[in-house]
């Protein structure tokens, strides 16, 4: 049982023990001078039922305030886990973007290479001398 069902079935009790009490007080003026003996053994287990739920409550009440504390310690225990699963999720979508990150720098190399490399080639080589005759083409032109 947790804290706040001992509470409540102590509270319950009591209610029901007294409300017992009440109507066995009104039964008993009958019953007492039938069955003295089972009468007196009937009001002295109440009694006794009644110091035990008086000890409970007491207990009960004594470790109200401990109890209250861990509920809210509990409460903050949650929390922190929230905020730690939060942090756990926040850290693999970091590690996710780091690995596209990286990904994209890998393939800006790679096309880097690889435009580096037509630079070198044949077609871009021809292309800049068909840009340079077209230059002096177009001084020609002017000048004529």
């Amino acid at each position: 049982m947790d804290f706040g069902a001992l509470k409540g079935f102590h509270e319950a009790a009591m209610q029901n023990l007294n409300t017992c009490l009440e109507n066995m007080d009104r039964s008993f003026r009958y019953t007492r001078a039938v069955f003295p003996q089972e009468s007196k053994d009937v009001t002295e287990s109440l009694g006794r039922l009644g110091q035990v739920l008086n000890e409970l409550g007491k207990t009960v009440l004594g470790h109200n305030q401990e109890m209250e504390a861990i509920k809210v310690i509990s409460k903050y225990l949650k929390e922190i886990r929230e905020l730690f699963a939060s942090i756990e999720a926040e850290n693999r979508e970091l590690e996710s973007k780091n690995q596209k990150i990286q990904a994209l720098r890998d393939e800006a190399a790679r096309i880097g290479k690889t435009l580096e490399e037509f630079k070198q080639g044949e077609t871009w080589q021809k292309l800049q001398g068909l840009q340079e005759e077209l230059a002096l083409a177009g001084d020609r032109l002017k000048k004529s």
